[in-house]
């Protein structure tokens, strides 16, 4: 035992030291005349008589042991029970009061408790040893032992020292005169220790306090982060202050014998709200051991607060007690709230709750959401989207009213969704995802008035979808793909140039049509009836105005186009062009400084309107005025990730926005995606990218070339169009820049 004491690190000495000291104080232990050399010089004490009744009592203690078990008689074998040995340690220094408490009371002193758990002695050991090295009076006495000390001069043939280690620290635990001195020695005295200072307060603390603390510590114990399967907690409530028309609660209640518990069962029957909270309770457990250590755990802050808090004496031994209280709370509170209860079929349903702490912290909410999303119960739904299918049969029948009514408030929805207990619980915003999920898939309708209509519904009426794939400016020849929808397996499209179009009217003769028209009406048709025609489609061409300035015989003329075709208005003054002078022919400018000429276009409701700045005579290139808005009205084909990407990144530093049918390409031949965007949409080039990205990864390929096509470029400034231009070495006419 002493080899493997000496080898754990437990004790200081070798075996061979601690041999060659017992050969010379056999049949007593070698620590006997450290011990008594400690108190040798106490005024009550005379150092032959005293010597010689002190050894005696400790033989007696031996002699009238039950068991003979003791190898080396030393002073951890003193009986204090016994009246002659308690009357000769009392004579040498009066520790009565540890005696009686922590020592020896014929089997309620703390020793003797810790002894009894134990089923063996080595508390009493241990009180005893460090008794007798307390036991000096002189002003600059040396008592106690450290941990190391005590278990070198206990360990013994057929004791192992991990009996006395664990002894120890419940020991030390609950006895009241015990203290520790710096170097850490352990020793006794008649003044109280902090413990029995927070025994005391902790006996006596206001039980509203404790209560406060407990529902405090429970709650930030249960405290929803994730808000998944609850999003606010209530521990120990009163039942009749709790609220259940707000957020889905977690309720932690008392354990009784019940299950479910009295109480939370009563509660349930009684609200409305049946399927809008939880319940965290036990199996048969009471709170009274919850309660204890709440108590202890408030005794311990108020002794620190009472003897200086930061700066209090005892503040590393109030911390290491505030820690040890706060283990024990935690792990009673493992062991008490163990079930989770949650409403389904008419009642609360019990499911088990495997609750965790690690460092002293909990993962509560983890460990209730997995209980209620476990396919034991099934009751909380985290992933709305892959259950989706599932949870709409289920709205269906469990949240739209009995009778057949299929288009209700939405509200009305969500209220049954906590009051009707057979729905499954789903996150925050899950009733909102579910019902995105079925609007998409059309199986609900929403509409802005907040009602939500439920399927099956009658057959779509007809209707027309128009793309527009390529916009000749020069001609005005816009290249359409027109399809049918919800119009058969055999549906047409008819058009017309007048919004009476109809059945009978000309049908679009193919997919992809050609057209100069300024505005065509279109239909579609189900020739075999089951859907009913939908209304008309108006389509409406891009009107395009050009200009050309012409130098010649000593005048400066500028010549207006539209087409496809239209009218044109037009002034210098750029008030409400509109109302300009009606073009008949080409303009004649007078002078020689550059002009604005302000031009307006229409054609069968259709309109545009342009600025085109004519520069001066010596004037090379377009004006650009840097402080005023800027757009280029240039096509530029930017071919290859090269010339694609230098676009791409000066729109993005400039905020530059792109417009007039955007064409994007990326892969080549047959492994190429092709993007076309309407003439009247106008996005960022971080919208480009992001459909790139895209692109290359439906091809597997992070490299694939990149071909794009601009038409129009809007600029904030004309400081930021020369900044462009600068950069992508563009030379623009003056007809291709606007401001």
């Amino acid at each position: 035992m002493l080899g493997d004491a000496a080898r754990a690190k437990s004790i200081a000495k070798t075996a061979e030291q601690i041999a060659a000291e017992i050969h010379a104080s056999y049949p007593f232990h070698p620590s006997v005349k450290h011990i008594i050399a400690l108190f040798k010089e106490n005024e009550s004490y005379r150092q032959t008589r005293g010597l010689m009744q002190f050894v005696s009592k400790i033989i007696q203690s031996v002699w009238e042991r039950p068991s003979n078990d003791v190898y080396l008689i030393g002073c951890q074998h003193l009986n204090l029970n016994i009246p002659d040995v308690r009357e000769e340690i009392n004579k040498i220094s009066n520790l009565q009061g540890a005696i009686a408490h922590d020592i020896a009371a014929n089997g309620t002193a703390v020793a003797e408790l810790v002894d009894q758990k134990l089923g063996h002695d080595a508390a009493s050991q241990i009180a005893a040893l460090l008794l007798t090295a307390s036991l000096s009076e002189s002003v600059d006495a040396v008592k106690g032992f450290t941990e190391g000390q005590f278990l070198e001069y206990l360990v013994a043939p057929q004791r192992n020292v991990s009996e006395f280690q664990d002894a120890f620290q419940a020991f030390r635990a609950n006895a009241w005169y015990l203290h520790r001195k710096e170097n850490d020695a352990w020793y006794f005295s008649n003044i109280e220790n902090l413990r029995k200072r927070i025994d005391s307060r902790a006996r006596n603390a206001p039980q509203p306090k404790i209560d406060a603390e407990m529902k405090r510590r429970l709650e930030e114990i249960f405290r929803p982060q994730r808000r998944i399967a609850y999003q606010e907690v209530q521990a120990l409530p009163k039942i009749d202050e709790i609220r259940l028309n707000g957020p889905r609660v977690c309720l932690v209640l008392s354990p009784d014998s019940k299950t479910p518990p009295e109480e939370a069962q009563q509660f349930w029957e009684s609200v409305p709200e049946k399927n809008n909270f939880c319940v965290v309770t036990g199996d048969g457990s009471n709170l009274a051991s919850l309660e204890d250590k709440t108590r202890r755990l408030w005794a311990v802050a108020r002794v620190l607060e009472e003897t200086g808090g930061d700066k209090s004496p005892h503040k590393a031994e109030l911390e290491e007690e505030a820690e040890q209280a706060a283990y024990d709370f935690n792990a009673t509170v493992v062991s008490l709230f163990n079930r989770v209860y949650y409403p389904i079929k008419g009642k609360l349903t019990p499911t088990k709750l495997s609750m965790t702490f690690t460092g002293n912290t909990f993962h509560a909410e983890e460990q209730i959401e997995k209980a209620l999303s476990d396919v034991g119960a099934s009751k909380l739904y985290v992933d709305v989207e892959a259950n989706a299918e599932a949870l709409l049969s289920r709205a269906e029948d469990l949240l739209w009213p009995a009778g057949g009514e299929r288009r209700i408030p939405w509200r009305d929805v969500v209220s049954r969704t906590i009051t009707n207990e057979r729905w499954p619980w789903l996150p925050p915003k899950g009733m909102d995802t579910l019902r995105q999920i079925a609007v998409s898939q059309g199986r609900w309708r929403y509409t802005e008035d907040g009602y939500i209509e439920k399927g099956p519904f009658p057959p779509p009426r007809t209707s027309v979808a128009i793309t527009q794939r390529e916009y000749d400016d020069r001609t005005g020849t816009a290249t359409l793909e027109i399809l049918p929808r919800d119009a058969g397996k055999n549906g047409r499209v008819h058009y017309d140039c007048t919004p009476n179009v109809d059945a009978n009217s000309p049908v679009v003769p193919d997919t992809i049509w050609t057209t100069n028209a300024t505005a065509l009406w279109f239909v579609a048709i189900d020739p075999d009836g089951r859907h009913e025609t939908g209304d008309v489609y108006a389509w409406k061409n891009t009107l395009t105005l050009t200009h050309q300035p012409r130098i010649g015989g000593g005048k400066r003329t500028v010549e207006l186009t539209v087409k496809p075709r239209g009218q044109i208005r037009w002034n210098t003054t750029g008030i409400n062009p509109r109302e300009g002078t009606l073009y008949t022919g080409p303009i004649e400018l007078e002078g020689s400084e550059a002009v604005t000429i302000y031009a307006y276009a229409e054609d069968q409701g259709v309109s545009t309107t342009r600025n085109f700045t004519i520069p001066a005579l010596d004037q090379k290139g377009p004006v650009i005025d840097k402080n005023k808005p800027a757009k280029l009205h240039k096509r530029l084909n930017l071919q290859g990730n090269k010339a694609s990407y230098t676009a791409i990144n000066q729109s993005k530093a400039l905020g530059v926005r792109l417009a007039g049918g955007i064409s994007l390409t990326v892969g080549e031949g047959n492994r190429a995606i092709t993007t076309r965007f309407g003439s009247d949409v106008v996005v960022k080039a971080e919208d480009i990218e992001q459909f790139i990205a895209i692109a290359r990864q439906a091809l597997g390929n992070e490299t694939a070339e990149v071909s794009l096509r601009l038409d129009d470029l809007h600029f904030s400034s004309g400081h930021d169009l020369e900044v462009f231009l600068h950069r992508l070495e563009i030379n623009p006419e003056p007809g291709e820049v606007e401001q």
